[in-house]
């Protein structure tokens, strides 16, 4: 679902104190469902066209998985299967579901027009990471920061739970908060952080060399708006 920019400003004047947002979180069995697609394979070459079909692994606790996909270029049909690329990004089609309403941040102005530049783009960037842990694991991930990525990459967690519904002139907002995401910091193994932990540790988990984000308790409400200062903002 679209919405202007102007209500943007609306939901996030009234949603300011009770949640913290990134980009719209789209689930995996609908990246079936887009008008344009692109695809970073392992050995670094970009193949761009439309994704046509693919396979969806059922998964009633983590979601419906993409394992494997096809993609129709200029040149003909690839199939892919999730370990063999670095990222896919598709633009949405118009029927397409996303988990929740395109909310930006919880940033001190609902106007703050750089920010709204960094996150304006049609694209849903997916991306294959390491998991945390001690076994090698990987998992298609949403990256939920793009535009504002280049330190900090903040992943969507799958099996993670949020604070429930929120609603805005009768729309109903899923996913109100997030209860934890996926970390990368400077390109290293993803972290999980989640907001008890974020809450008594944030500074030292993930801005440790940002003077500017030092003072204070960090809130979970407004990660976003701290990875967004760290990304700008701190050397």
């Amino acid at each position: 679902m679209k919405i202007s920019v102007s209500l943007f400003a609306l939901l996030l004047v009234s949603l300011y104190s009770q949640a913290q947002f990134f980009v719209q979180q789209l689930p995996q069995d609908q990246i079936l469902n887009n008008d344009k697609a692109y695809v970073v394979t392992n050995q670094g070459d970009t193949v761009k066209g439309v994704i046509i079909n693919g396979s969806i692994l059922k998964d009633s606790v983590n979601g419906d998985l993409l394992e494997a996909f096809t993609i129709k270029t200029d040149q003909g049909k690839i199939k892919y299967k999730m370990l063999e690329i670095q990222t896919l990004g598709v633009i949405p089609g118009v029927g397409a579901k996303h988990k929740d309403m395109p909310l930006l941040t919880t940033l001190k102005k609902a106007s703050d027009t750089t920010f709204l530049k960094a996150v304006e783009t049609e694209w849903v960037i997916f991306e294959r990471i390491l998991l945390p842990g001690k076994r090698e694991v990987y998992d298609l991930a949403q990256l939920v920061n793009p535009g504002f990525d280049s330190k900090i990459k903040v992943y969507t967690r799958r099996e993670a739970n949020d604070s429930g519904n929120l609603s805005f002139a009768s729309i109903s907002l899923t996913g109100g908060e997030d209860l934890s995401h996926l970390v990368s910091i400077n390109g290293e193994r993803p972290i999980l952080v989640t907001k008890r932990k974020y809450q008594k540790d944030g500074y030292n988990m993930v801005f440790k060399d940002c003077d500017m984000l030092s003072q204070g308790k960090l809130m979970w409400k407004e990660f976003a708006k701290h990875v967004f200062v760290y990304d700008t903002k701190c050397e």
